[in-house]
Parts: structure tokens; sequence; C-alpha cells
């Protein structure tokens, strides 16, 4: 049975877990990610072999708009899909700063406030916040689409579980939530 750790409140601030440490994924307990499998077409390929796309007479396919779509799925496949791992957690005042294998380093602060960025050409807006015992970072990309990852600590056995979800304005078909199980690396 998992059992969430709580960490004593300090200066009046609610519980929360402690996500600090270094932690190494646990594939057999994994999602497998489909990394191997691209999340739309290459716009290429949309226009068949050597053609020029598009319906008869139409004058051709505008790839504008796919590479478009192509660098907003790119910017989702990253952080929903690309799984660290080892990663490093460490708190510095009222952030966390994740760091991966690769030296990505991702700062989030849980307060609720949103920060905003941009991945390639495509705006990005990150909110981070305590819903009880998860750290729960929500990404919102333009176009309608949410990536929303959920953290979670256990002790019996230790473990931080992380759980991987997109969300699509625009569709009513939402892809399966991965579950990421990472162990500490003592």
């Amino acid at each position: 049975m998992l059992s969430a750790a709580p960490v004593p409140a300090q200066d009046g601030r609610p519980q929360t877990p402690d996500l600090t440490g270094t932690w190494r994924l646990n594939t057999e307990l994994s999602d497998r990610a489909p990394s191997d499998r691209p999340l739309l077409p290459d716009p290429q390929g949309a226009r068949g072999r050597g053609g020029r796309g598009g319906p008869r007479g139409s004058g051709g396919y505008d790839a504008a708009p796919r590479r478009r779509d192509l660098e907003r799925m790119e910017a989702i496949r990253r952080p929903a899909f690309d799984v660290p791992v080892r990663m490093t957690i460490v708190r510095a005042e009222d952030a966390y700063i994740i760091t991966t294998e690769d030296g990505q380093g991702t700062r989030l602060v849980p307060d609720g406030k949103k920060a905003k960025s941009t991945v390639g050409n495509i705006d990005v807006e990150t909110t981070a916040l305590w819903e009880g015992a998860q750290l729960v970072v929500t990404r919102k990309l333009d176009g309608g689409i949410t990536v929303i990852h959920q953290y979670s600590r256990f002790d019996n056995p230790r473990q931080l579980i992380v759980i991987t979800r997109i969300e699509r304005d625009r569709s009513d078909v939402q892809p399966p939530a991965m579950t990421r199980v990472y162990e500490p690396i003592d």
C-alpha cells in the first residue's frame, strides 16, 4: 500500500510532501512513452508522392499551418513523452528545481501564478500549485492543448510518481494518462 509522505509544516505553511532527492526511473513499473511514434504526420508526407497536394487544381499544399502544428506537437512531446531516466529535485526557497540527466533544468514555483515562456515559436503558460499531497504543473499551449504533470511522493515503498495527461480543448477523445515511477538513488 502506498502512503503519502508529508513534511512537517514550517512557518505556518500547509504540509507538503518532500519531493527532493535524486530519482531513477523504474521502467518495469512505468508506462512506456510513445516517443517512437510521431504525433502528427510529416507535412512532406501529407502531399503524397511528389504531387502538389490538395485537390486537383488547388495550386498546391501550404505547409505553413502544418509546420505550426508540428512545432506545437513538439512542444507537447518534449515535456510529456521525453521521460528522464534520472532527475534531481532540489528546493530553493519557495521553488523546486528539477534537473534531468541531460542537464535541462526547470524551475517551478508552486504558488498558482501563471508564468509565461516560449518553446520554439509556441507560447506556453505554466502554473504550479499544490493540490493536497500532489504538486500539479499545468502547461497551456496556444491552440488549446494542455499538458498536466502530477508529482506525488510515497514512503512505503519510497517512490516519486509522475502522472502526465494531455488535454485538448477541441476534442472529445483525450489520450490516456502516462504514469512514471521513480525510485530514490541513495
